[in-house]
């Protein structure tokens, strides 16, 4: 219902179909955090603020970048809420990981501002976004007031999940706040010690305060990702360009990545941009290694999750690699191996026709240089052969490396893994 009141609401579409007939553009995209502006007839402007991260996040430009004239005030209205409010200049918002925030945005005289609210937003700046369980980490909680008057009685909040302790560094209340001024309060929060490998834990701020017109209240969630610390024999490497975050607890691993994965679609050069946890030369020359794989599919379709095996787990550019056995972002089951003992997986094999939505058990079986990939939706009930194929001889000497491993596909959006019942014969 949500999806569905945003694609037949009326601004939007009124945006869409504007008479003007001008495109849409970027004007800033740092660190995955878009800024989009329209222009409309009448000389209004559409903004659009995009997170393209997997953490909410503050998103701001003014109204001299999106290209409207200078004036008294801004007119802002929110697009999804309806509301409306005015603004000095700044145009901003919290906005959840991949989500989004439209404004259609007017200048206005300073006379004209005075029936509105002032814009204000709250956000919640986590040191860490990833946080190994029983550690801390600080948060910043700020209001900003990016209206023309002042506001008054400003009262911040914070709350967070069920077994956390949490503590304020500082006073949680301010008297006045003048425009264009920001009220910002750190709280260090630590994780339980206790959990799952992997959970989303929730972490909430509000805010009450007295602006011109009413009594107002805002609030704001960040999601904060905990894992449980990798234990020995266990090891974990990341060898994608943003960190990755690993947890373990009873048999269950967890890996949230970003990374484009051990081959690109179509053949293209392979970039070897994967997280895994793994034992070190547990695979040995007649040797089987299993797990159960469930994965967000958000993710690219280069990128997966499954069983990885190879000489050297964390140096890809100075070992050759083996062969890897996963599900893609697309829910196909793929197998990739070096052939021809390069530096580079060369060869793959997707099976044909089969989608998997739900969680897969993969078997990789080897013998030597040979090995048999196979795949099962039923928790191994019935198995399903994937490819048997050769590995170069150089790249399948003796015992080797063997693990889970995990990449979104995508370079800017981050995915996350789980394995359950890892287990190497």
């Amino acid at each position: 219902p949500t999806a569905l009141s945003i694609y037949e609401n009326r601004k939007v579409i009124a945006v869409d179909q504007d008479p003007l007939g001008k495109q849409g553009v970027p004007i800033s995209s740092a660190r995955g955090l878009w800024v989009l502006t329209k222009p409309l007839q009448g000389g209004d402007r559409a903004v659009v603020l995009f997170n393209s991260t997997n953490t909410a996040a503050d998103i701001s430009t003014t109204a001299a970048a999106v290209g409207l004239p200078r004036r008294g005030a801004y007119r802002l209205q929110d697009l999804w809420t309806n509301t409306v409010t005015e603004s000095a200049g700044r145009i901003a918002a919290f906005v959840p990981e991949h989500g989004v925030t439209m404004y259609r945005v007017s200048a206005i005289d300073r006379g004209g501002a005075r029936a509105l609210p002032p814009q204000t937003v709250l956000s919640l700046a986590p040191a860490a976004a990833e946080l190994d369980s029983a550690r801390s980490t600080l948060v910043h909680e700020t209001f900003a007031n990016d209206g023309l008057r002042p506001i008054e009685d400003v009262k911040l909040q914070f709350r967070a999940d069920r077994g956390w302790r949490m503590k304020r560094l500082g006073p949680a209340r301010e008297a006045r706040l003048s425009a264009g001024q920001r009220f910002t309060v750190a709280f260090r929060v630590t994780a339980p010690a206790g959990g799952p490998a992997f959970i989303l834990a929730a972490l909430s701020g509000g805010v009450s305060y007295d602006p011109p017109n009413a009594w107002r209240a805002h609030f704001a969630v960040l999601d904060e990702r905990v894992f449980a610390p990798v234990p020995h024999p266990f090891l974990s490497t990341d060898v994608t360009p943003h960190p990755a975050a690993f947890g373990a607890r009873a048999g269950v691993f967890a890996i949230s990545a970003r990374g484009t994965g051990v081959l690109q679609p179509l053949n293209a050069p392979p970039t070897d941009s994967y997280a895994a946890i793994y034992e070190p030369q547990r695979a040995g020359p007649t040797s089987t290694a299993q797990v159960t794989v469930s994965t967000e599919l958000a993710g690219g379709t280069a990128g997966g999750a499954g069983l990885i095996e190879r000489d050297a787990m964390p140096a890809p550019a100075g070992s050759p690699p083996g062969v890897v056995l996963f599900v893609n972002g697309s829910g196909m089951i793929l197998m990739s191996w070096n052939a021809v003992g390069g530096q580079a997986v060369d060869s793959r094999f997707t099976v044909p026709n089969v989608f998997v939505h739900g969680p897969v058990t993969l078997r990789l079986a080897r013998n030597g240089n040979v090995y048999t990939g196979y795949y099962s939706t039923d928790g191994g009930v019935d198995w399903a052969t994937v490819d048997t194929v050769t590995v170069a001889t150089g790249a399948s000497v003796g015992n080797q490396d063997v693990g889970v491993f995990h990449a979104s596909g995508l370079p800017t959006w981050t995915t996350t893994a789980i394995f359950k019942d890892f287990s190497v014969s």
